[in-house]
């Protein structure tokens, strides 16, 4: 998050400041108790949200105290004290096409937000705009916990800018914002991406690499394999138990790429006794995936997990 620090009239602010706020949000209909829930994470981020845009003006984290996690607010600290580095303030207009997710038992979610933003670089003194208005697209991931019974944002994290940036990927779903994927295609990469998940779940559960051709190709066909070896050695399975909130975005006519922001309940456990071994606590993994066109089927070629 903090490589979206650009110091100059360009900086760009890797918070969802907001002023005047455009909201657009892409799901599935949900029954009415996650509805229910899903209201409520949506509107804490906003909250967030417009808290932010007066914390960077002031250079100031008071405004979003309470809105945040310990980790979060320590985040959201360290990034002010960045941006007030650079000598300026700003002012942002940003539409959000978010995608909101709330995860089994109800205390964990995340919002995925292809962000289109109008940044005015301020003076100090007089909070005037000192040059034109600029404007860009980032995506990211955001986490929130609850908390006595509050949502809060945890933690930020930029899958990358529609543009290049210093420090930053592309996200293709960034930079293809104004080019909505057609339905078909769509529902093919979708389709595609969620066997993949389905055949990995088997494939390690039963520690048996021959499914693996039907989804992936190489770099990433190697790796698994490997992985493969290495559990079977350690004679441990590995029980995949995820829940997605994924955008998917073409990059060209033999490319497509996956975000994803994916609730990890995984764990491994003994061949024999089929006992856990040692699971850690479900955390939120934020990971792209190149998928490539092999005749008729996208298969990934490789994913990167960021931190």
């Amino acid at each position: 998050r903090f490589n979206l620090l650009i110091v100059g009239l360009t900086i760009i602010l890797a918070a969802a400041l907001v002023g005047g706020l455009v909201v657009y949000d892409h799901q599935r209909p949900k029954r009415t108790g996650a509805s229910s829930a899903s209201d409520e994470v949506r509107r804490s981020y906003l909250d967030f949200a417009a808290a932010s845009s007066e914390a960077y003006k002031r250079l100031d984290v008071a405004p979003v105290e309470g809105l945040l996690t310990s980790a979060g607010l320590k985040q959201e600290r360290d990034l002010i004290g960045a941006v007030a580095q650079t000598g300026h303030r700003y002012q942002v207009r940003a539409e959000h096409d978010m995608q909101v997710a709330v995860f089994r038992g109800g205390d964990l979610a995340s919002i995925d937000d292809n962000i289109l933003r109008h940044t005015l670089l301020l003076d100090v003194s007089t909070l005037t705009p000192t040059g034109p208005e600029t404007s860009d697209v980032v995506h990211e991931s955001f986490v929130l916990k609850k908390e006595n019974g509050h949502w809060l944002i945890d933690s930020v994290l930029a899958f990358g800018a529609g543009t290049p940036e210093a420090g930053l990927a592309i996200s293709y779903a960034a930079a293809s914002r104004d080019q909505p994927l057609s339905s078909s295609l769509k529902a093919q990469t979708t389709t595609d991406y969620e066997a993949y998940w389905s055949i990995h779940k088997s494939v390690f559960a039963g520690l048996n690499p021959s499914a693996l051709p039907n989804v992936e190709i190489d770099p990433e066909l190697a790796r698994d394999r490997s992985l493969v070896d290495q559990w079977r050695q350690k004679n441990q399975g590995y029980a995949i138990q995820v829940e997605h909130n994924y955008r998917v975005a073409r990059q060209d006519d033999a490319t497509m790429w996956v975000y994803d922001s994916y609730a990890d309940s995984s764990y491994a456990f003994e061949l024999g006794t089929k006992k856990p071994v040692g699971q850690l606590p479900r955390e939120v993994v934020r990971k792209s995936f190149q998928l490539k066109k092999v005749g008729d089927t996208w298969k990934v070629a490789f994913g990167t997990v960021y931190q």
